[in-house]
């Protein structure tokens, strides 16, 4: 495991935390990123982990993060072509997908980035067409929703 991501449940920083999806195998799988937003960007996350799934195929990793088909470790890999992609955060942030990752390459912060571009505009309820919306209860954050959703009562967590 590598030494810069603790063991689940350990903080790595204010505010989150790395989870394992295995003994030592951590960052976020599908169904724990899926438990973070709204169904309407479920398939935005689908997206990001095929992408990150297909960033490195070919590429072998050990359980010391070395490449198998390269020799390079991941901390050591100068292209970054090689390093696999460990999420460590989902979240909704000013009403837009927010995926922090570790690992992978200035594509895959690119491929992110324009996947946050693309879920505020997607109502996060259920993936129509939507727009940023304060939550006007008082907890002053903002939700993307379609103007059906933004009538309907919404639970606090998804």
């Amino acid at each position: 495991m590598d030494a810069s991501l603790p063991n689940s449940g350990s903080p790595v920083g204010p505010g989150f935390v790395v989870y394992e999806r295995e003994p030592g195998k951590p960052g976020y799988d599908l169904a724990l990123a899926t438990r973070s937003v709204g169904p309407g960007w479920h398939e935005l996350l689908r997206m990001f982990f095929d992408y990150a799934d297909a960033a490195i195929r070919g590429h072998d990793w050990d359980g010391a993060q070395r490449c198998l088909r390269c020799g390079v470790e991941a901390s050591l890999s100068r292209d970054r072509r090689c390093q696999p992609i460990v999420v460590v955060q989902v979240k909704s942030k000013y009403g837009s997908l927010r995926i922090y990752f570790q690992g992978g390459n200035e594509y895959a912060f690119g491929f992110s980035s324009g996947l946050e571009a693309v879920s505020s505009m997607l109502c996060e309820a259920c993936g129509a067409r939507g727009r940023i919306r304060d939550r006007r209860d008082g907890r002053s954050w903002f939700l993307t929703l379609c103007d059906e959703c933004q009538k309907k009562p919404r639970p606090l967590e998804w």
